[in-house]
Parts: C-alpha cells; sequence; structure tokens
C-alpha cells in the first residue's frame, strides 16, 4: 500500500498538483518510501508513528492539519485504506468543511469489515466519503449495496514501467536464483515464484497442500520473497514439505525484477485480494500469472489466454491450474508471457490511475451522507 500510495502522491504532484501527506505508520519514518516530514516540490509529507493510543496520534495529526489548512486551504482530503486512514480523513475533511475520498485497496475492506478492532473506522469512513475509489469491480459492487448513494469509482493501480527494466545486476540475481532453482545436470525444472506479504489472505498453506496431494512440489521451484506469517514459513522451509525453495525474506524495490526475471510464473492463490502491485510487474515482466479470481486478479488475468485463474479457496482447482500451466511447452510458455506484458501495458499504464483521481477531483460532489 506504501508503494502504491506513493507512486500516486509522485505522481500527481510531477502533473501539477500541490499535495500534502499524513504518513501514518507502525515502522520507523527514514524507512517510509516518501521522506517523511520533509517539504518537497508539490507538497509537504508529514510522519505520525502510530502506537496504541490512537486518539493521541489523530489529535496530534489534527494539530497539524488544522495549522497548516489556514495557508493551504485543500479541495479534498484523502485516506488511502478504509480503516484509519480513511476515517481521520473523511472526520478531518468534515471538521475543515472539504471534500473526502477514500481509496479502499483490499485488507481494508474485506478484511477490517468484519474486525471487531476496526470495522467502526471501515464503515463511518465510507459512510462519510464523498466519493469512494476501488481497484476492483467486486469491491466497487460490494460498497455500493452496504453504502447507497454512493460515488464509488474505479482507480486501477498502474505499472511504472521505467523501474522494471532489467538490468545488468537484474540479470545476474535471476540467473543465480533460476541456476538454484532448476535442478542442474540440464534439468529445467519450471520455477513458481510468491512475492509479498505472505500472511493468512494468501492462502499458501492449502495452496501448498493441494500442489502435495498431487504430486507436484516435487517438480516445482518456489522462489519465496517477502515476509511469511508462521505457518506458511513452517511449510516453506520444511525440505520434506518444499524440497525445492528459495528464500529472500527481504529485498529493496530494487532487486525485485531480478527474482522476477528468475521466474515461469507467478502465483497469488488469495482468498481475498485488490490488485496487487507484484501481480501487475510480474506481468509487465513476461510472467505467466497463476491466480485465484479474488478481487481485481479474476478481471485481470484471462484462463487460457495471459494466465490461469481458479476460484478463490477451491484449492482442487488450483492445483489443476498450476497443472495446465507447467503444460504448456516452451514455445507456449513464450506466447503466453507475450500476451500477459503486452496486456498489463496496454490497460495499466502509469498515467491511469492518475488520470483517474483527476476526474474525481474535478467534479462538483454533493456533500452525501447516509441516512441514520
Amino acid at each position: 500500500m506504501a508503494v502504491s500510495c506513493a507512486r500516486q502522491v509522485e505522481g500527481l504532484r510531477r502533473r501539477g498538483h500541490v499535495v500534502d501527506v499524513c504518513v501514518f505508520s507502525l515502522g520507523k519514518k527514514e524507512d517510509f518510501v516518501l521522506p517523511p516530514n520533509s517539504i518537497v516540490e508539490g507538497g509537504e509529507n508529514w510522519f505520525f508513528r502510530l502506537s496504541g493510543n490512537h486518539g493521541y496520534v489523530a489529535q496530534t495529526a489534527w494539530r497539524q492539519v488544522k495549522t497548516e489548512f489556514e495557508d493551504r486551504r485543500w479541495n479534498w482530503i484523502t485516506g488511502f485504506g478504509a480503516n484509519f486512514p480513511g476515517f481521520t480523513a473523511t472526520v478531518f475533511a468534515d471538521w475543515l468543511g472539504v471534500k473526502s475520498l477514500v481509496l479502499v485497496r483490499g485488507n481494508d475492506f474485506d478484511r477490517d469489515l468484519f474486525d471487531p478492532r476496526y470495522g467502526y473506522w471501515v464503515n463511518e469512513s465510507l459512510s462519510r466519503a464523498h466519493a469512494i475509489g476501488t481497484v476492483s469491480n467486486e469491491a466497487s459492487e460490494k460498497i455500493i449495496r452496504l453504502f447507497h448513494r454512493k460515488n464509488v469509482r474505479w482507480v486501477p493501480n498502474g505499472v511504472d514501467f521505467e523501474n522494471l527494466r532489467l538490468l545488468m545486476r537484474d540479470k545476474e540475481i535471476g540467473t543465480k536464483v533460476r541456476g538454484e532453482l532448476s535442478g542442474g545436470n540440464g534439468s529445467k525444472r519450471p520455477v513458481i515464484g510468491l512475492f509479498g506479504d505472505l500472511k493468512d489472505k494468501k492462502g499458501i498453506p492449502l495452496w501448498h497442500e493441494a500442489l502435495r496431494e498431487s504430486g507436484l512440489t516435487e517438480l516445482i521451484g518456489f522462489l519465496v520473497v517477502g515476509l511469511m506469517d508462521e505457518e506458511t514459513s513452517q511449510i516453506i522451509r520444511d525440505p520434506g514439505l518444499t524440497p525445492h525453495a528459495h528464500i529472500v525474506n527481504f529485498c529493496s524495490r530494487e532487486d525485485l525484477p531480478g527474482y522476477y526475471s528468475a521466474c515461469d510464473f507467478v502465483a497469488l492463490p488469495s482468498i481475498f485480494e485488490g490488485m496487487p502491485n507484484v501481480l501487475l510487474e510480474a506481468m509487465a515482466l513476461g510472467k505467466i500469472p497463476i491466480v485465484s479470481n479474488a478481487g481485481a486478479m479474476g478481471e485481470i488475468v484471462t484462463e487460457g489466454k495471459n494466465g490461469f485463474v481458479f476460484p478463490a479457496g477451491d484449492w482442487a482447482a488450483s492445483a489443476g491450474a498450476v497443472t495446465r500451466a507447467l503444460n504448456l511447452s516452451a514455445s507456449e510458455r513464450t506466447i503466453f508471457g507475450r500476451k500477459a506484458a503486452a496486456d498489463v501495458r496496454r490497460r495499466f499504464p502509469p498515467g491511469k490511475e492518475l488520470t483517474a483521481l483527476e476526474r474525481i477531483f474535478r467534479e462538483k460532489q454533493p456533500s452525501p451522507r447516509m441516512e441514520r
């Protein structure tokens, strides 16, 4: 989410908009993708460290926002995420008498709506917002049914193709990892990549079990890049369960293209999802996706054309999708990869999400409020 937010902020600033950012983070401000507590061309970035006391954090941010509003006079306040950021943005917007936009990404709606700790924030932010942006038709339909008379718009992720160019060091990373996983001795074991924050919603343990029961894990090399929850880690790190695995606990965004290049396929067997950056990036580099139809993934990947799709949570079908992918000939893999890259580059150029946001900001919206 931080990467998507930074991409949109920096893109809008390059287009001449003034965008100021309040960063709420559990991490260190030095680790954030936007320079913290800084004045940059096109706006300012303010960092607020989250703690157990969200009220204190919100009031501290409000003092900053209220003071700055006297000089800056924003037209919109946007919450990137429907939980705490969305709730805070809509409250601040109402206090200042300006419009609010909430951008729904995935977890913040599918998961947090049902979580007693965060459900109030989600409900209030989506009730108060003047406009709501989503990354999938599925999310749009759900929100429209729950929150009537809402201006719900599609705001897709974009892909920064320039930063996906393979440099020499990227090719070296890919060759090294691929050589480790391919089996050697002339073997060409296909490599499936798993990227991102691999927690419960990704469904890795049950997906892996389906592959194991189908006899597929011995045939595949797994490249795992990202953080894993405990159950996923135990499975992936067990050589008896996952005999051919290369694990990268952390990598910089600059190294991601190299790891993408090591893969034949990228898998996202998510139970619920938004529009993953890793899916778009991997496809843009010609990697064939094997995904569930959760969130926007079923809208991006077309079965048998640019990848393989199975119903979310249908683990037997997920093994079938992997089997179909592995049965592709070398020439067919090339065709699928080219189609995947062409589709993403055509449908998700970096400016598309910025144009979608600008259309929302230019519209004259009323001030709808749900009848209670």
